[in-house]
Parts: structure tokens; C-alpha cells; sequence
């Protein structure tokens, strides 16, 4: 949603998935996310959906 408003991208989202309730506050909160120092990037084996080594 380029150019949308954060009211505008939750409005969207509760009408998809109501049953979560997302707030204006949370909504902002999950897209103000930082880096984290202890996060690390896994590739995904597309035939077990889990961590490949």
C-alpha cells in the first residue's frame, strides 16, 4: 500500500483479519522494529519449511 496512511494499512488489516484487533499503537509499533544484535538471517528448506543446516 505505497502512500497509505497507518490508519489507512490498519483499516485494510482489520478488514482481513478482524479477529485480531490490531491497534494504531501496535500497527506502528511492529513497523518501527529495529535490528536486533542477537537475530540471524536461516535459509528455509522448501521441503521440511524448517532451518536448513
Amino acid at each position: 500500500m505505497p502512500g497509505a496512511t497507518l490508519d489507512e494499512i490498519v483499516a485494510a488489516y482489520r478488514l482481513e483479519h478482524p479477529q485480531d484487533k490490531l491497534s494504531t499503537a501496535r500497527a506502528q509499533a511492529a513497523l518501527n522494529v529495529g535490528s536486533d544484535p542477537m537475530a540471524r538471517s536461516v535459509l528455509i528448506d522448501p521441503e521440511t519449511n524448517r532451518g536448513a543446516r
